[in-house]
């Protein structure tokens, strides 16, 4: 880091370098208290259409091999998904399962599951995850919601995991993702 960042005093250099989860935590945060408390908000239907979102976004970091351009990806998929959701031109769920399906064929058919370091692991994470939100939306909807709970909260340990291995995607992403995976999970459970 740059001197100056040095000379700040020690919890301001400590909060700007958590802002990955402080950011999480200012986006998902009022949801989850409202849900505490009560409120009715939020869609686990979306929610559950969203999941396999976060195990393609690695899918997709792991076949690129660059870890500096993480947020451009999350941002050109979450616009992808936003864009689906708000014109109704399918389900979020389809488009994200359908696109991991045919990322992970090319990477199979192309031999990088085998050569390109963690991508076998991802390939087993698009799977896991991708299956995990189909149940959770093919289930009674009060079973469906603790499916999908489940499934974001794994996915925040499954970003816990890569920030201490350091792979795949930026530690700020994961770090990112991490705190938001288990307040959306929270949130579900409290909904």
């Amino acid at each position: 880091m740059a001197r100056w960042f040095d000379r700040l005093p020690g919890p301001v250099r400590w909060t700007l370098r958590r802002w990955p989860a402080l950011l999480a935590l200012a986006l998902v945060g009022p949801d989850v208290v409202a849900a505490a408390l009560g409120e009715k908000g939020g869609s686990a239907q979306f929610l559950g259409e969203a999941l396999p979102m976060l195990a393609l976004i690695y899918l997709i970091m792991a076949k690129i091999g660059n870890r500096k351009i993480t947020w451009p990806v999350v941002v050109l998929v979450t616009g992808t998904v936003a864009v689906t959701e708000v014109t109704g031109i399918m389900a979020p769920s389809t488009l994200l399962v359908g696109a991991s399906l045919v990322l992970l064929v090319w990477v199979m058919s192309t031999g990088e599951i085998d050569s390109t370091p963690n991508m076998r692991l991802q390939a087993v994470g698009i799977v896991f995850f991708c299956g995990v939100a189909l149940a959770g939306l093919a289930v009674d909807p009060t079973v469906g919601v603790y499916v999908i709970a489940t499934g974001w909260f794994l996915h925040g340990m499954w970003d816990f995991v890569h920030i201490w291995r350091d792979r795949v995607v930026s530690k700020t992403f994961a770090e990112w993702c991490g705190v938001l995976d288990v307040l959306i999970a929270a949130q579900l459970v409290l909904m």
